[in-house]
């Protein structure tokens, strides 16, 4: 795993790859629910041996002999850049004019206007579900899911359940 800290993905994995925090590499941070794009500088080097994801995953590549198709001959601030006029499009699609990527990194960050800020999930089935029905085979939220059932997975039954690990604490496997 790539990990910036000790957490239970870190302590359960075989190798550790540790990453930078957002404070030691330039990133930007987004996502459909959120109001505001934030536009986030690297403030400190690296601490240890951490490297930046994109550092880690290009690592891999060029020993895997993949490098240039990883990396489809971008330097990490041009993923960056790539990435972020992707969602300016996306943005852009729905009526939300995001900054330029200098004007982000100049103002830091960028709020959506109040109209598109408050958006109600699947607003539409919700209003006529059978004029808007979801993409499943019900078209309604499913609890349970045939398709899913049908695999025939012991792990993996169709609906919600907890599954006992097969190492746990308290499991029969690990009692002396």
């Amino acid at each position: 795993v790539n990990e910036w800290c000790w957490n239970a993905s870190a302590k359960h994995a075989d190798i550790v790859l540790p990453c930078t925090t957002h404070l030691e590499r330039e990133d930007i941070g987004i996502s459909p629910r959120d109001s505001y794009v934030i536009y986030m500088e690297k403030l400190a080097e690296p601490a240890g041996q951490a490297r930046t994801d994109h550092a880690i995953f290009k690592g891999i590549a060029a020993a895997m002999g993949v490098e240039e198709q990883f990396t489809e001959g971008l330097s990490e601030a041009e993923w960056i850049a790539r990435i972020y006029q992707e969602s300016r499009d996306d943005a852009a699609a729905v009526g939300i004019a995001l900054p330029e990527l200098a004007e982000l990194r100049k103002n830091r960050w960028f709020a959506a206007p109040p109209d598109a800020r408050h958006k109600v999930m699947m607003r539409a089935f919700r209003e006529d579900p059978d004029a808007n029905p979801l993409n499943t085979p019900s078209g309604k939220i499913e609890i349970f899911s045939e398709t899913v059932a049908g695999f025939g997975y012991a792990d993996c039954p169709g609906h919600a359940t907890w599954l006992e690990p097969k190492e746990w604490l308290g499991s029969a496997i690990l009692q002396p």
